[in-house]
């Protein structure tokens, strides 16, 4: 017969000791039935006895408790200052001396949790601008303050603007991937090219490139607007608001001097794309047809995350825009009869050389270093016999 053992359950631990403490601490002196069932409970498990031991620490009121077990010693020292008053004394003074009330040190433990937790809030939605940006070759992770994060690849720039109301981001160049924290009063709007992605908490990339955007979800879901008008015009239906309201002007007069964009018109209404987790779309103005990808293309697609360049098939043409992207060195195809050959492999992003000589190795290209900035792909020559 297959053993199946049952694990303690930590949450109702701590559910079962609070209800110790208040139980012992009442005015109530406890019976001999209670002093048996404590002792019963606290040999159930190490875990029964740790989580009592947190708890007499926090609240430094469990002298009825070494009094009555005295293998409990060790829970709790009499006349000892708790792990708490300890902690907030010298914040808040002697109103946290030892041995307070279980009732008094339960409401200001409480009213520091709020404090905390109203800090915290305070701190996530502050105003707050910044810019991150990569070099040529560099990656970064950046976490962002309202809890998202965002991993931005080689040669890349992203600029953050967030206030009370909103979260918005600007990818000016290169390609970025956002995991957006949960907070459905402020979406999460990213402004590439001429369009805008919005997110309440998902997981997506975007990859602007000579003003096509490129978007792919890995979770959650999006909605794209293919320009800033439609971005502008389309309605929030969960809210009834214009997104307009939260996009607050997003092209400024910076943004608008780079983009020569008209002012734009908010009485027009447009409807929003929707893409989901393992979709990818290409816009520039108008959206192309959303393309479900594989789970193994997803990761093909973002394979940059892990340091790495996965490509199945791509023409060489295109593995070396790609490539081109990770290096300083300009590579240029001057046989264009080698243009459409097929690669396939693993390269780690930056290493051009190991691409190199999978090239001369594996499919037929004479790999030509003219200097140290500029190497020339043609087809390798057959050695006459």
């Amino acid at each position: 017969m297959e053993k199946v053992i049952d694990f303690p359950n930590r949450d109702s631990i701590e559910t079962e000791a609070c209800a110790w403490i208040s139980q012992l601490d009442g005015d109530r002196a406890p019976s001999a039935e209670d002093i048996a069932a404590l002792q019963e409970w606290i040999n159930r498990s190490p875990l029964h006895r740790q989580e009592l031991q947190r708890l007499a620490e926090l609240w430094g009121d469990l002298n009825m408790l070494t009094e009555l077990a005295p293998d409990l010693d060790s829970l709790a020292a009499p006349n000892q200052p708790s792990f708490i008053s300890k902690l907030l004394t010298p914040i808040f003074g002697p109103l946290f001396a030892p041995r307070l009330p279980l009732a008094t040190a339960l409401a200001s433990a409480l009213v520091l949790v709020i404090s905390m937790v109203v800090w915290n809030d305070f701190k996530r939605t502050e105003p707050s601008h910044h810019m991150f940006t990569t070099q040529v070759g560099e990656q970064r992770l950046a976490q962002l303050p309202d809890g998202s994060s965002v991993q931005i690849n080689t040669n890349s720039q992203v600029e953050i603007d967030f206030t009370r109301n909103k979260r918005k981001v600007r990818l000016l160049k290169g390609e970025a991937h956002f995991n957006v924290a949960h907070d459905k009063s402020r979406p999460f709007e990213v402004f590439a090219g001429s369009g805008m992605v919005r997110a309440v908490g998902t997981a997506f990339s975007v990859y602007l490139k000579d003003q096509q955007v490129e978007v792919t979800v890995t979770e959650g879901r999006v909605e794209i607007a293919p320009s800033v008008e439609n971005a502008i015009a389309a309605i929030d239906k969960s809210s009834g608001n214009l997104i307009g309201n939260s996009v607050d002007n997003s092209v400024d007069n910076s943004a608008k001097s780079k983009t020569n964009q008209q002012p734009i018109q908010t009485q027009k209404t447009a409807q929003l794309t929707q893409l989901s987790a393992g979709q990818n779309i290409r816009f520039n103005h108008h959206i192309e047809p959303i393309q479900t990808l594989r789970q193994d293309q997803v990761a093909r697609k973002l394979s940059w995350r892990d340091g790495m360049l996965v490509f199945s098939g791509e023409s060489l043409e295109q593995v070396v825009a790609e490539v081109s992207r990770y290096t300083t060195q300009s590579i240029v195809i001057t046989d264009a009869s080698i243009r459409d050959i097929r690669i396939g492999g693993y390269f780690k992003a930056g290493e051009t050389q190991a691409m190199f000589d999978a090239l001369e190795t594996s499919f037929g290209v004479q790999v030509s270093r003219i200097d140290s900035g500029l190497v020339h792909l043609s087809r390798a020559q057959i050695a006459e016999q």
